[in-house]
């Protein structure tokens, strides 16, 4: 019985994955949270993607297991007072072709409202919206 449902779920990953990367030709690499440190109920995700497709796409939103809240931020210094501040973006253009690189102190995830067992985890599964496609990946702790 559990045999079935695993390949019952592979399939349909497999085949939601074919279709995915068939229509948008988006790849995410070098993916990673970073452990939140002690006491802190937030951390941020890092990655780059890839747009190999000849066609624009944007990421909508982002939803990660275990984290309340979950969006993408971008790092700025704030011209009058020179200090760098996080601003919240509503959603990241691929240009064609392109890659674009999620890393600290620039773009990056922000996950807030971590849950009590975030930091025992070895991995975090989130769901990334671009154009009408959703994309399930699993970013490791480090």
């Amino acid at each position: 019985m559990i045999h079935n449902k695993i390949h019952t779920i592979l399939f349909f990953l497999f085949f939601l994955g074919f279709k995915l990367y068939g229509e948008t030709s988006i790849k995410i690499i070098d993916n990673y949270v970073k452990k939140p440190l002690k006491g802190i109920d937030s951390t941020a995700a890092y990655f780059e993607v890839v747009n190999t497709s000849k066609n624009k796409i944007t990421l909508r939103d982002i939803k990660c297991e275990g984290v309340t809240m979950t969006s993408f931020h971008k790092m700025e210094m704030n011209s009058e007072s020179k200090l760098m501040r996080m601003k919240s973006l509503k959603s990241i253009e691929l240009a064609p072709n392109s890659i674009r690189k999620f890393s600290p102190m620039q773009e990056h995830i922000m996950m807030m409202g971590l849950a009590d067992d975030f930091k025992r985890q070895n991995k975090v599964i989130c769901t990334l919206y671009a154009n009408d496609n959703e994309i399930i990946w699993s970013f490791p702790l480090k």
